[in-house]
């Protein structure tokens, strides 16, 4: 990611949610007519509460849906001049990284007056799983896997390469959502196996505890 327009910031969210590391698909399209803020168009943590299935797995209540929604978008309204500044950055892959997780912690952390604690817990597995190979260079993730430099570095290349992919299945308006879903699982099923011959055993472990059981959409 040399260089970052606006354009490609709106297309980079399906890369970046649809990296399923651990191996779940991305569900959640985005919408052409919201505005551009962190993560795309809305936000990784704020499109992962609205779909109707993780709401579902966590047995939100209505209220709890309501109040969720509001706290993840008021949060990304309050970094929304920040995104707008990382794009302008000399560096903005990583100022807008550190966007990203500032706006995922910050929605974490107004969720604990909204969700018990079991509900937030599998929260932040589902988002993991949502978030994907990017979930790697997340401090507390690298803390857990303590992945080398060579890992580190393999990771960047999947999470391009497969959110590449992700995008062109997204994007492919010949396909039916049936046939979309099954691409998507595809492409999962090879990321998978990507990802094996790079963790070791220790760090699959690790990576389990951390993305809990697979999320199915």
């Amino acid at each position: 990611m040399e260089s970052i327009d606006r354009p490609r910031i709106a297309r980079m969210s399906h890369g970046t949610v649809a990296v399923m590391l651990a191996l779940t698909m991305s569900a959640l399209a985005q919408r052409g007519d919201e505005k551009p803020g962190p993560d795309g168009n809305q936000g990784n943590l704020a499109r992962v509460l609205q779909n109707i299935t993780v709401q579902k797995e966590l047995a939100l209540t209505e209220e709890q849906v309501t109040k969720a929604r509001a706290a993840s978008m008021a949060v990304l309204e309050k970094h929304r001049q920040d995104f707008a500044k990382a794009l302008e950055s000399d560096n903005k892959r990583d100022e807008i990284r550190k966007v990203f997780l500032a706006v995922t912690d910050e929605t974490f952390e107004a969720l604990t007056s909204i969700l018990d604690s079991k509900q937030l817990e599998r929260l932040k597995q589902i988002e993991l799983q949502f978030f994907g190979a990017r979930a790697l260079g997340r401090p507390k993730v690298i803390a857990a896997l303590k992945p080398t430099e060579e890992q580190k570095k393999a990771f960047d290349a999947l999470g391009d390469r497969f959110g590449e992919k992700m995008r062109l299945v997204a994007t492919d308006s010949a396909s039916s959502p049936a046939e979309k879903a099954k691409k998507r699982s595809a492409v999962n099923d090879e990321l998978a196996k990507e990802i094996a011959n790079i963790l070791d055993e220790n760090q699959q472990r690790e990576w389990s505890k951390l993305i809990g059981e697979r999320f199915r959409p």
